[in-house]
Order: structure tokens, then sequence, then C-alpha cells
């Protein structure tokens, strides 16, 4: 019998901490989830902001994968973003969206720095390039506000420190989608 290949599902994150998660969680229970009508809101546990999606990546790949991030983190001092207004993909007629997202704002610059490095390194090791970068934490998909997505309450500010980027793994486990953190680099460490 041959050996198999294991296949992940990974993307490269900004985790946030969990004061950051408690608060944009209770923010989403709050005030926006009594806002909607129907909607599949993401877990606590799963807010992240993505700064690339790989996809299926092979087990041998991954240290490849390890080595550019760490390369990538170490040329990165840490910064500071913060919440900034909701968004949507695939807005339908003002009245639902496919996904609902809190944007973030601050250096954006850096952010856009930190994901050109990380696109370009990913897609010289074969991964799919992405077209645009739109740095959001996903709230709910296929959600349904009760008036105009518009009308949706403000989020609050928080400050969110960017201190380290993950490489992360997508699995689902018993109904439900689990991120897991592969490997995490601190910015600004050789």
């Amino acid at each position: 019998m041959g050996k198999g290949v294991y296949i992940l599902i990974t993307f490269i994150a900004v985790e946030l901490e969990e004061k950051i998660k408690d608060r944009v969680w209770e923010y989403v229970q709050k005030e926006l989830k009594p806002c909607c009508v129907e909607g599949r809101w993401v877990r606590k546990d799963n807010y992240h902001i993505t700064l690339k999606y790989l996809g299926e990546t092979k087990e041998k790949e991954l240290p490849a994968v390890f080595e550019a991030l760490r390369s990538v983190a170490s040329g990165i001092k840490g910064f500071n973003l913060c919440t900034g207004c909701l968004g949507t993909f695939g807005i339908q007629g003002g009245m639902a969206a496919r996904v609902l997202w809190l944007g973030v704002s601050g250096p954006l610059e850096r952010m856009k720095s930190m994901n050109g490095d990380i696109e370009e390194r990913m897609t010289g090791l074969g991964f799919r390039p992405e077209k645009r970068f739109s740095p959001h934490i996903t709230l709910s998909r296929d959600v349904k506000p009760a008036g105009d997505i518009k009308s949706l309450p403000k989020p609050p500010f928080i400050d969110i420190p960017v201190k380290a980027i993950s490489l992360m793994e997508s699995r689902s486990e018993g109904g439900k989608r689990l991120y897991i953190s592969l490997a995490v680099y601190k910015l600004g460490i050789s």
C-alpha cells in the first residue's frame, strides 16, 4: 500500500488577542445579531484578520511556507491597527450580504506591505496569487438585517496590536469550522 499525501487547508493570518475577540463578540451579540433576521455567525474563537488564503497545502510544502513566513516576520516591526467600519461582500439589494465584516484602520500601508511580501513569497512557492487585499474580521455569512445593512449599529473602537503572523489550518470537526494555529512568527525577530 502506497504512502498517501496529507493535504491541509491553510491560510496566513493575524490572530487576535482574547480580549479583542471578547469585545467584538460582545458587539456582535448585543448590537448586531438583534438587528438581523438571518445569518451564520462566526464563532468567537475564529475571529482573525486573513493576510493570505493558501488553500490546499501538501504537508511536504509546509517547511518552505514556515521558512518564508519566518523571513517575512523578521523584517517587519509590530504596529497597531484599530477597528473600522462594517463592510460586506456580495451585497444583494442593500438587504442581504454573503459576508458581513468588520474593517480595520490605522497604518494600513504597513499591513498592505506585509501582505505584499507574503503574497510574493507564497506565489514564488506555487500558491495562487490573490488580486486584492481587504483586511477585515469576518463576523457573519449569509446575513440579512431587519433593515438596510447601512443602518446596522456602528462598531466600537478597539485597538488591535499586530505582533505576529500565523499559519493557520482550517478544518471541520463535529459540524464546526475550526481554525488551528500551526506556527506563529513574532514580528521583528530573526
